[in-house]
């Protein structure tokens, strides 16, 4: 019993850190478009001088979070009840 509350426990917070992780990425890309945004303007005005943009790793565009594609198209293929579905038939489909 004691075992099972703190699973419990433990699963309802990391439910709670995911979603904060999931805050936290949209922060830092709507931030990064700001900026982007910023310098675009600076440049639209003359600015040429050098930018402090120190990026610890390339940049990249997060169009889905990780497996959010997946299980959206899983959730898709499986509303679809009782057709059989292959990869060469959603080839053929698009």
């Amino acid at each position: 019993m004691s075992k099972q509350h703190t699973v419990n426990g433990l699963l309802r917070k990391r439910a709670d850190m995911m979603a904060e992780l999931a805050g936290l990425r949209e922060r830092m890309a709507v931030v990064s478009n700001d900026v982007a945004s910023l310098e675009r303007v600076l440049e639209a005005f003359g600015y040429s001088g050098p930018l402090d943009t120190p990026t610890p790793r390339g940049n990249r565009v997060v169009l889905f979070y990780r497996n959010e594609l997946r299980h959206f198209l899983l959730s898709e293929l499986g509303k679809a009840a009782g057709v059989q579905f292959t990869a060469k038939s959603i080839r053929a489909a698009r």
